[in-house]
């Protein structure tokens, strides 16, 4: 099934954003404007990171580059421990509405800048919108099915504080 301009665009800015943040982390790959256009200036960060990491200088991003690309981004975005969530805590609908809160704020965010995350409803409840958000984030992250604890509450800040940027 053939992709929408607008399903393009979304996975191009995807992609510029990961390029944008691995930019502060690598000083050779350009900082990049995220458009959702796949002009000269992206092709050239693309080029430069796969001459990096071994990858043939094309300045098309392929599986393989994407796959790269998306694995760097993740290494660099390792979590700094927040003191937010209690070792051995879970959100779920018996937490309090103030982290439950916090969670959506965060959520609604990162979901202006990754397709694959809806944001839900800013209300405080721990509802079924807010667990499938919670779900989709977990599954960005490479940790579907497992619990959102203290480890993803610090992988969620890292996210929002690398769109931040």
């Amino acid at each position: 099934m053939p992709f929408t301009q607008e399903q393009k665009r979304d996975f191009i800015s995807e992609l510029q954003h990961y390029l944008y943040v691995l930019s502060y982390h690598e000083k050779r790959i350009p900082h990049i404007v995220s458009d959702g256009i796949y002009g000269r200036e992206t092709a050239e960060a693309v080029r430069i990171f796969q001459k990096l990491h071994g990858l043939r200088p094309t300045g098309e991003t392929d599986g393989r580059t994407w796959d790269e690309i998306v694995s760097e981004y993740k290494k660099n975005m390792q979590p700094i421990p927040l003191s937010v969530f209690c070792t051995g805590m879970i959100l779920d609908s018996s937490s309090d509405e103030d982290m439950i809160y916090i969670v959506q704020v965060l959520l609604k965010k990162l979901s202006r800048h990754f397709n694959n995350i809806p944001g839900p409803e800013i209300n405080g409840v721990y509802d079924e919108n807010t667990r499938q958000c919670i779900s989709c984030f977990m599954e960005h992250c490479g940790r579907m099915g497992e619990p959102f604890d203290e480890q993803a509450w610090n992988t969620l800040a890292a996210e929002y504080n690398a769109v931040e940027i």
